[in-house]
């Protein structure tokens, strides 16, 4: 069954920018990183490595979860890794001169990641610096925030919390207001565009990741949403992201991927973590789908949108989706 809706895509960013900045992966931090020194939320390390340093380039790998440099100094090549685990952040030294360790460890909240990718088509090189698409932002977007810890809410409508995504353009207005580097979040225009927001009356200090966590939510109901015995499927699809994959994902109800082309709905994998009673709802301009619970049935066709009840650890596929 895990074939039924497959996602190969793989999200490994990159920069080769000095300083090269990112969130931590699965963490609340930031990394500040230069070829011969170290920040992580603002404290100081020193990496002694004989200069001038050339192709230094820093990794955040959104599939192992960890930060990842490269770099050739005069002593030869350097390789070392920031891997957050077990409420920790690990400096792994893989390859190069030896020099004094800046840390083994340093204490860090850490949350368990999830599994759960979207992918809207775009198979562009992950340079974080050439990034300039919502089909390459977005699903970064959401990977990210995601595997953060949770954040308080933050319900008023000030700064970028008072900004609606509702268009393509109002999520690029979005990114380029509220990130920085390697989507390093901020809440303020720092890069002076001109935007005309409601100011910030908290001086929480994670407001930052509070708008992070919060944007991505909206950015995902564009696709998936779920309700109290109800599951939505694309309910609100722009009509730029035509095609997609979005899967593993970890509702109250069981977990879900699904596949859309020429912005209809294609395929769906449900698998019921309880038994359960849903209405599961498409695009309205659809009014049937087969539904099997493993690719060698024929299957029944249903009429749309579908109530019924589920079993628990029981399959269902839906596919061939008609108007």
């Amino acid at each position: 069954m895990a074939q039924w809706v497959n996602l190969k895509k793989k999200y490994r960013l990159f920069s080769t920018q000095i300083p090269s900045q990112f969130v931590i992966p699965t963490t609340l931090s930031i990394a500040k990183i230069y070829p011969t020194r170290l920040e992580i939320d603002g404290k100081a390390y020193q990496l002694p490595f004989k200069g001038p340093c050339r192709k230094f380039t820093v990794f955040q790998d959104l599939e192992k979860n960890h930060l990842e440099v490269q770099m050739h100094t005069q002593n030869g090549y350097v390789r070392y890794f920031l891997i957050p685990k077990d409420n920790k952040l690990h400096f792994v030294y893989k390859k190069g001169p030896k020099i004094p360790l800046p840390f083994k460890s340093i204490k860090m909240p850490t949350q368990t990641p999830s599994k759960e990718k979207l992918f809207l088509g775009s198979h562009k090189k992950q340079q974080i610096e050439k990034l300039r698409s919502c089909e390459d932002l977005i699903p970064i977007w959401h990977k990210i925030a995601i595997n953060m810890p949770k954040v308080t809410p933050f319900a008023k409508k000030q700064g970028p919390f008072s900004l609606e995504i509702h268009s393509a353009q109002a999520i690029l207005d979005l990114y380029h207001i509220a990130f920085d580097g390697g989507f390093v979040p901020q809440i303020e225009d720092t890069k002076y565009l001109g935007y005309q927001l409601p100011p910030i009356s908290s001086k929480r200090k994670d407001l930052p990741f509070a708008f992070f966590t919060q944007s991505a939510s909206q950015l995902r109901a564009l696709f998936f949403k779920e309700e109290k015995n109800a599951l939505y499927f694309l309910p609100h699809l722009l009509p730029e992201f035509h095609t997609g994959k979005f899967v593993y994902i970890e509702s109250q109800y069981g977990h879900i991927s699904f596949e859309w082309s020429k912005k209809f709905i294609r395929k769906v994998l449900f698998v019921p973590s309880q038994d359960v009673q849903l209405t599961l709802h498409f695009q309205k301009k659809l009014k049937s789908c087969r539904q099997r619970h493993n690719k060698n049935q024929k299957g029944v066709q249903l009429k749309l949108p579908i109530t019924q009840s589920f079993e628990k650890d029981k399959p269902y596929l839906f596919d061939r989706f008609q108007k």
